[in-house]
């Protein structure tokens, strides 16, 4: 079971996969060995996780809470952590060149289904702007920009540019943006910096004893 500190470390990992899809990946990961974080666990987790990752506008907040009652917001919760179960098998196949199956498809549609938008005349700090809004139809509708993002990752992203980072005890996912796409890490300030601890106190301590 994950204590408080453990999920203070998994929040800080929010924001590292540089893509919405291999983040929602991300909120079940196992930072400390045997310990596994739940960013999505109950529904109150998942709708923080949804402002922080800018699914849900800030000013949305107050309405869905009066929209959805505790039952609505569990099942939306529970919905997300199904789609996280099956996006990892797809996108282990997809990085192998196996493309979308026409099961994991309809799974998304009958939730892209439920979601819709409109747009709005707003004021910015620049002046009049039209942005788009969501239309929160139902609980499901609270998982729609979910899997907005999933499909355009698995449809319109490169397959060749997501990995797990190469840590040790790491399982986070992150999609390769770098100039030269030789990324490793989730983190080169974590990860990547224990990674080159232990290859610093390898070398220092020398050969193992009884080695050729």
């Amino acid at each position: 079971m994950a204590g408080h500190d453990d999920m203070r470390a998994a929040m800080e990992t929010t924001g590292l996969a540089g893509h919405p899809a291999l983040e929602l990946l991300n909120t079940r990961a196992t930072l400390t060995p045997g310990v596994v974080t739940d960013l999505i666990g109950d529904g109150a987790r998942y709708i923080d996780w949804l402002l922080t990752m800018e699914l849900v506008a800030a000013d949305d907040v107050e309405a869905l809470r009066a929209r959805f009652d505790e039952q609505d917001v569990e099942r939306a919760a529970e919905t997300a952590r199904e789609l996280r179960t099956r996006l990892l098998p797809v996108v282990d196949a997809w990085i192998s060149g196996v493309p979308m199956d026409d099961g994991m498809a309809a799974y998304l549609n009958g939730i892209l289904r439920t979601g819709g938008t409109y747009r709005e005349v707003t004021r910015t700090e620049a002046g009049l702007a039209v942005r788009e809004r969501a239309i929160w139809s139902d609980w499901k509708s609270l998982v729609a920009p979910v899997a907005a993002d999933v499909a355009g990752l698995l449809i319109g992203g490169n397959a060749d540019l997501v990995h797990q980072c190469a840590g040790e005890t790491c399982d986070l996912w992150f999609y390769d943006r770098t100039k030269s796409h030789r990324r490793k890490w989730c983190s080169m300030s974590t990860c990547g910096n224990r990674t080159k601890v232990r290859a610093h106190r390898a070398r220092a301590a020398g050969p193992a004893e009884g080695a050729d």
